[in-house]
């Protein structure tokens, strides 16, 4: 049956689902079909979902055996709480999506495209109300979407780049931006699995979008049977070994001395009263001797992360260890929250040294003082779309252990009123205080002066959208781009009138040492871009 998949004022119909294919198969049948996984049924939605729970399989051993490899195959993977006695849980839940059916993409000297299959089509609509649009009609083929064991069933799976603000704000945009690669990209998912590592459980949850009718039901059976077959394969993937005998090289695309400068010229901005703070970053690169799904399992065993992803664009791969949440909402509870973190200290090599680091962090008036800039910030962000008032700072100051180093983070929450949805919020919201500066607006305008080339993903934000409603989606930090043989990656930190330009940039090299364990690259061999 023919389906039309509308955005905004732009359709595309799907190809006929061929009238000689099989009818579909009862969940009853098709376990029957498949005896090496002794799973049953939890419940089926006759219209087009379908649920099976599975034997669990650690979430890194599956990854071995899915097709990670594939254009438009996504994980989003929680490898480390930090903080499991948190209300809000940084570690529950993994999710795989393959296949996307439909695309959106933007570029913002382009404008926003809408792919279904081979056919392609612009769209007038603002990048966040094209993002609604589609999530709306998804939501509106699916009929009644049953209740599910886990926050992300099906929906959009993607991510909003950080230049996405000229769509937003009169900003400049005049960084060199030398990487190809959206400015947002989303795929629309009709199958996924899901982890739920507090329950050690593992469902497969599909859809026949974006058909209807039989075709529907045949289409959810066949994507829930290929799930099933793919974890029954012997792993074809495997992590990227330590790269210590290839000696990789770090390039910088700045040298530490326009690196001082830069933050001398922020710190003038700020002495004339422009600003209080400044997110400032700048970019490495390392050529690659892995493929990126080597790289990013090996990158979950050295330095996981509660905010982890891969995306693979084909000739563009995105590998994400992001420890900071931008924004989840519960559809159900209508409640939203954030969790800025701002302020960094590196892990001690010794129980004591690292005691002494923890306490320095938790201490700092400086790193406070730049902390409470940032909360303060994100309530006011939270308070344009939440019930009036309902935004509180539920916690404040949390210190948090990550691999090698220590954050300091606070949660602001709200309620949220009927009608407004995940793009409400994040038009009110993006991108996120931490990474921009306080005032924002001045501070993207000082950013755009002082980074020589475009941020792209990096302080963007990578996450889902489920047709429950719920959405989760992190600060894009500590983030490799794949592409061309070179890892590309930004660290960066927030400026105050007393910053000290060396101990910024360690701190930031402090930050890297995820990625830069993930490449194999040593840090005392930086060279500079054009140099080596």
């Amino acid at each position: 049956m023919l389906l039309e998949l509308k955005v905004g004022s732009v359709s595309i119909v799907s190809d006929e689902c061929r009238a000689d294919e099989s009818p579909p198969i009862s969940l009853g049948e098709f376990h029957a079909l498949l005896p090496v996984i002794p799973s049953s049924p939890i419940k089926v939605n006759k219209s087009m979902v379908r649920l099976m729970e599975l034997p669990f399989v650690e979430p890194l051993e599956a990854y071995r055996r899915l097709p990670i490899d594939r254009f438009g195959s996504a994980i989003l993977h929680s490898g480390l709480d930090p903080l499991p006695e948190h209300h809000y849980p940084l570690a529950r839940f993994c999710f795989f999506a393959f296949e996307p059916f439909a695309q959106l993409s933007c570029n913002v000297d382009e404008g926003v495209f809408l792919i279904f299959g081979d056919r392609k089509r612009t769209l007038r609509s603002q990048p966040f109300i094209a993002l609604r649009e589609l999530w709306e009609t998804l939501r509106a083929g699916l009929n009644q979407l049953p209740d599910l064991p886990t926050p992300f069933s099906c929906g959009l799976i993607g991510y909003l780049g950080y230049d996405l603000r000229v769509t937003l704000e009169r900003l400049p945009l005049n960084a060199h931006r030398d990487i190809p690669m959206p400015d947002m990209w989303f795929g629309a998912y009709g199958a996924t699995l899901t982890w739920d590592l507090y329950e050690r459980k593992l469902y497969a949850i599909t859809t026949g979008l974006p058909e209807t009718g039989k075709c529907a039901d045949r289409v959810a059976a066949l994507r829930l049977e290929q799930l099933i077959r793919w974890l029954e394969n012997e792993p074809k993937h495997k992590p990227a070994d330590d790269g210590a005998t290839k000696q990789v090289p770090l390039v910088a695309d700045m040298a530490q001395s326009e690196y001082h400068s830069a933050i001398e010229r922020i710190k003038a901005y700020i002495a004339a009263g422009d600003v209080y703070q400044v997110n400032f970053a700048h970019r490495f690169r390392a050529p690659v001797h892995s493929n990126a799904p080597s790289l990013f399992l090996r990158l979950c065993n050295v330095h996981p992360a509660p905010f982890m992803a891969l995306i693979n664009l084909g000739n563009l791969h995105i590998i994400c260890d992001s420890p900071e949440r931008f924004l989840q909402f519960d559809s159900k509870t209508r409640v939203a929250h954030t969790r800025p973190i701002k302020g960094t200290r590196k892990r001690g090599t010794t129980p004591l040294e690292d005691e002494r680091m923890a306490k320095e962090l938790i201490e700092s008036e400086k790193d406070r003082a730049e902390h409470i800039m940032i909360v303060d910030l994100e309530r006011n962000d939270l308070g344009r779309v939440a019930e009036i008032g309902s935004v509180r700072v539920s916690h404040l100051y949390a210190l948090e252990p990550h691999p090698t180093i220590w954050h300091l983070v606070s949660t602001v929450e709200a309620r949220i009123p009927q009608g407004k949805d995940a793009v409400d919020l994040l038009l009110s919201m993006f991108p996120g205080g931490s990474i921009t500066g306080a005032p924002k607006i001045r501070a993207m305008e000082i950013i755009d002066e002082v980074e020589p080339v475009a941020r792209g993903i990096y302080t963007g934000s990578i996450g889902y959208w489920s047709l429950n409603g719920n959405c989760d989606f992190n600060i894009v930090i500590r983030t490799a781009v794949i592409w061309n043989g070179w890892a590309y990656f930004h660290v960066g930190g927030g400026i105050v009138a007393d910053s000290n330009p060396d101990s910024e940039y360690e701190e930031t090299l402090a930050k890297a040492q995820g990625l830069l364990r993930m490449l194999g690259c040593q840090v005392k061999s930086v060279t500079l871009a054009g140099v080596c």
